[in-house]
């Protein structure tokens, strides 16, 4: 007997589908980043905020945190420059903390210290589940959440960093 390990056309049609449904440009850099924060709360790791769930409940385990201190920051190192726009934060949405994120900046440019980098946003009012920033295709390595010289504590569910492509359609 003669056996045919072939794949069906149909497989193949699934296959190119869904690989060209896949923009490059819509590419979550920030999945593949290292992260890091000021100090961490509890189980509120650095990696939850970019482990690709946007659950905003603290309790479930996939929103960072730090303690209260003084200009607490968040960050992750894309590991290489990236022309980035949009940039997406999931704020929490239990009731004790929605607030928290009023008033964070968001920060891009190649320098692990964010006081160097390139001011891409400010998070005005910390209600919004979810914000989303243009950065206008802004280059950078590293992505930092900080709040200056305030003391306080700096929570995130997710960070989202796409690649920019040559026009970006979501930003005016």
């Amino acid at each position: 007997t003669v056996q045919h390990n072939s794949i069906s056309p149909i497989i193949l049609l699934l296959i190119q589908a869904t690989m060209l449904s896949i923009s490059p440009a819509e590419q979550n850099v920030a999945l593949y980043g290292r992260p890091t924060q000021s100090s961490v709360l509890e189980l509120g790791q650095a990696i939850n905020a970019v482990d690709g769930n946007t659950e905003s409940d603290f309790n479930r385990g996939s929103c960072s945190s730090t303690r209260l201190q003084n200009s607490p920051w968040w960050r992750v190192d894309l590991l290489a420059e990236h022309n980035i726009s949009p940039l997406r934060i999931t704020n929490r949405d239990d009731d004790c903390c929605r607030g928290w994120l009023a008033g964070a900046q968001v920060l891009v440019g190649n320098h692990q210290d964010h006081n160097w980098n390139q001011w891409c946003g400010e998070i005005s009012s910390g209600g919004q589940v979810a914000r989303e920033f243009c950065c206008l295709g802004m280059m950078g390595r590293y992505v930092s959440v900080t709040h200056h010289n305030v003391n306080r504590i700096l929570s995130l569910c997710e960070v989202e960093v796409f690649r920019v492509p040559v026009r970006d359609e979501n930003c005016p």
